[in-house]
């Protein structure tokens, strides 16, 4: 059973119910490329104008194909990197402006797990210090209640304090350290949880006890995801709307069942038609020619000169999810 105490944010939510919690409103982020072309230094377009909301209480899943932007967008929103151009808006307050949320207030708020479980834990410190690392120097805990906190946040994840507290990463598999870091997010008390592909290292059986335990989390703590996945199973399973993503911008967006059974971007239609087959009476007989398919739209490998305008707009299914990219 999920402790509620750990996570009182009714007093948090300024805006209401009606409120999107988290609003992005263009944002964007160009990396520096290594060469030049026409005398000027070519630009890695890595999101370009991304819009969209999220409901309070929902998970939004993000799909796309490696390199498309997903994960710098991530880091947008919690401005781990500085975008370029564009707002975050928490529940009604911009980010980081003269009289909206501090970007710290918007991270006690907003919290992220990683893709990588091993390389995102200090190897130094042992699980209870990682995880009660966050309330003793963000919110002042003393070192024994923020222990108690991490202990109990162990227990919540599925982690015995009384065996794991005094561990350190390398000696935990590949999904307890997962849990580790959804406790370590959980320790700061956050309303939204952005979950950089958090289940795609682990096996099928772990994949599933991981996601058991975030629907658990997200209806006994009112939590809001942000889902990021390369598996459309996975993000069907646990999403309620979804954004799909091609070279740093949004193509399609929609509810889950108008993405999977009414896609209308040629993009989103060749991600679906590269999912394998489960109904043993459908197999798939040979490999979906999806290059083939998007080519007549957008080269599959453009260079990094190149933005994802190259495929016609599609209108969106909410007015408040996201805009259609340019032409």
């Amino acid at each position: 059973m999920i402790d509620r105490a750990l996570s009182d944010g009714s007093d948090r939510d300024r805006g209401g119910p009606a409120q999107p919690l988290l609003l992005a409103r263009d944002l964007k982020k160009h990396f520096p490329g290594k060469g030049r072309w026409l005398g000027r230094r070519e630009m890695v377009q890595a999101v370009d104008g991304v819009s969209f909301s999220l409901a309070k209480g929902t998970t939004l899943g993000v799909v796309g194909e490696s390199g498309c932007g997903k994960s710098t967008t991530a880091r947008l929103l919690l401005h781990l990197i500085k975008p370029d151009a564009g707002e975050v808006i928490f529940d009604g307050e911009a980010v980081g402006a003269p009289r909206g949320l501090t970007i710290r207030e918007m991270r006690l708020q907003m919290q992220m797990v990683f893709q990588d479980s091993y390389s995102s834990l200090n190897p130094r410190a042992t699980i209870a210090d990682i995880v009660a690392f966050g309330p003793r120097t963000a919110k002042h805990l003393r070192p024994h209640h923020a222990r108690e906190r991490a202990e109990r946040l162990l227990e919540q994840v599925g982690l015995r304090p009384s065996f794991f507290a005094r561990r350190y990463p390398h000696e935990l598999s590949g999904g307890q350290r997962q849990r580790v870091n959804i406790a370590r997010a959980l320790a700061l008390e956050p309303r939204l949880l952005i979950l950089d592909e958090a289940v795609s290292a682990l096996d099928k059986s772990v994949e599933a006890q991981i996601l058991n335990l975030l629907a658990d989390l997200r209806r006994d703590l009112d939590l809001t995801y942000i889902f990021i996945s390369h598996d459309l199973n996975v993000v069907r399973h646990v999403s309620d709307r979804v954004v799909v993503m091609y070279l740093g911008r949004i193509v399609e967006a929609g509810s889950v069942g108008e993405i999977f059974r009414r896609a209308r971007h040629p993009y989103t239609q060749a991600l679906l038609r590269a999912m394998p087959s489960m109904d043993p009476d459908r197999r798939t007989a040979a490999p979906p020619s999806t290059r083939l398919r998007v080519a007549a739209s957008e080269p599959a490998a453009p260079s990094p000169r190149r933005s994802a305008r190259g495929f016609p707009p599609v209108s969106t299914r909410s007015t408040a999810n996201t805009r259609s990219p340019a032409t």
